[in-house]
């Protein structure tokens, strides 16, 4: 019997592995399956009891995966208390370099887990550049969680654009409208007001026409509370000419979609996906984790933003540029076909 019928949840099955482990099956080699090394796979998401087990018949505590990783790394990004226990418990090395200049250790120090570590024999605290971009990723994601009166759910349907060096006027002007029609008004969510004559009758389709237009330190942020065209090519591209965009869609069937674009080239898909990749520097490695941490907790959304606003280098401020109310609706006539 092999490990190559197992399934997401199995690794939290202490009586179905065990009868795996009966074999003599080393759960350090690769195996079979879609999770690749079992030790690997479970600490990502296994139980204390079943990656204790595992660890206990591997040949490798240290085994490397996929980009090298190690079931420590594993467990480490996915914040997985009970297998960084295992692990360790079972003489797992935490400084052993991994990818991009960190180890599953180093990384730890940075994150919820840095108890756990930061008194072992090796352990090196963390450089001040380091410490401060914890501290910048713990605010940022408090500030947007603080409002959030739908809770996790908040901005499903939601596109945003964050573009860097240019004023809400000049943003207007490269949307295809006249600043000068829409100046700023008293903050309010929507593009109406309840008492306005005007008001539609559907308020989602008049709503894809407007998209709120904030200027914050260093750039400005557009916001289109049911809708994607904010974050399409042909709104972005001419927003980005000689800077840097990033846009997110929290679309609410396929997840979220993100991309990041240099004057008007798309250089990067989903750039605030939770994962590390070799290729990317320590710090951009260090921003990934410590939003995927905290996506895992009680509002995601809020970590992909925040890790949004993180890769550009913006200020959230206050997160009112992001939830609202907002003082600057601007009405997109040509958006109304999408």
């Amino acid at each position: 019997m092999a490990f190559d019928r197992i399934g997401y949840w199995t690794w939290t099955d202490m009586e179905e592995v065990g009868r795996w482990l009966s074999t003599g099956i080393d759960p350090s080699a690769q195996a079979a399956v879609a999770w690749g090394v079992p030790l690997i796979a479970a600490s990502g998401r296994g139980s204390k009891e079943v990656v204790t087990a595992l660890a206990a018949q591997a040949s490798d505590v240290n085994v490397r995966g996929e980009d090298g990783r190690t079931p420590l790394w594993e467990a480490v990004w996915a914040d997985n208390g009970g297998a960084i226990k295992a692990l360790l418990a079972a003489g797992a090395d935490p400084w052993i370099e991994v990818m991009c200049g960190w180890s599953a250790g180093r990384l730890a120090l940075a994150g919820p887990r840095a108890p756990l570590f930061a008194g072992l024999p090796g352990a090196v605290p963390l450089e001040d550049e380091h410490r401060a971009a914890v501290q910048r990723a713990r605010e940022r994601k408090a500030l947007l969680s603080a409002a959030a009166d739908l809770g996790g759910e908040w901005a499903v349907g939601m596109g945003l654009t964050l573009v860097t060096g240019i004023t809400a006027d000049e943003a207007i002007r490269r949307l295809g409208a006249d600043p000068a029609r829409f100046p700023p008004h008293p903050p309010r969510p929507a593009p109406w007001q309840p008492e306005d004559e005007e008001y539609p009758e559907d308020l989602y389709d008049a709503g894809l026409r407007y998209v709120a237009v904030t200027e914050i330190t260093g750039g400005c942020a557009l916001v289109q509370q049911e809708g994607f065209a904010v974050t399409l090519n042909e709104t972005v591209n001419p927003l980005s000419a000689g800077t840097r965009c990033l846009t997110v869609y929290f679309n609410a069937k396929s997840g979220t979609q993100s991309g990041y674009v240099v004057d008007g080239e798309w250089v990067e898909r989903d750039p605030i996906d939770s994962d590390a990749h070799p290729a990317e520097g320590p710090a951009r490695t260090l921003d990934r984790f410590l939003y995927s941490w905290a996506q895992s907790r009680e509002d995601p959304i809020s970590a992909e933003i925040g890790h949004a606003f993180a890769l550009l280098g913006l200020d959230s401020g206050d997160g009112t540029c992001v939830k609202g109310p907002w003082s600057r609706w601007v009405e997109i006539p040509g958006w109304s076909r999408f």
